[in-house]
């Protein structure tokens, strides 16, 4: 589990951009303590310090710790985090675009370059 949760937030930092100091900064707590567990000198974090940086990333405490998965796609996961607040006819709207979007692609043939 702990792997797992260095290599999500090793992911998740690279994909904002930002430092351990900034996010531990952002987040209330120490570098030090980011520091010494992404170093794997430690084992422990607070669970105040995981649900500041699950919250940081708009992810769950289980998908940042690896229990569950989540989308390394900013814009999907920012779509499903929206979608979680929507109501019910939101989102079979939503559902619907998407779906027309998908099957209004035009698909080549296998082989012989025409379009289906």
């Amino acid at each position: 589990m702990h792997e797992k949760m260095r290599a999500n937030l090793q992911t998740l930092m690279s994909e904002a951009q930002i430092s351990e100091r900034k996010l531990a900064t952002a987040c209330g707590f120490n570098q030090s303590s980011l520091n010494r567990f992404m170093a794997g000198l430690t084992n422990s974090m607070s669970l105040d310090h995981v649900m500041a940086m699950a919250n940081y990333f708009d992810l769950t405490v289980s998908q940042l710790i690896g229990e569950t998965g989540f989308t390394e796609d900013r814009k999907i996961r920012s779509v499903l985090i929206a979608m979680e607040h929507m109501p019910e006819y939101k989102k079979d709207a939503l559902v619907a675009a998407s779906t027309s979007l998908v099957e209004s692609t035009p698909k080549i043939a296998s082989g012989s370059g025409e379009q289906q």
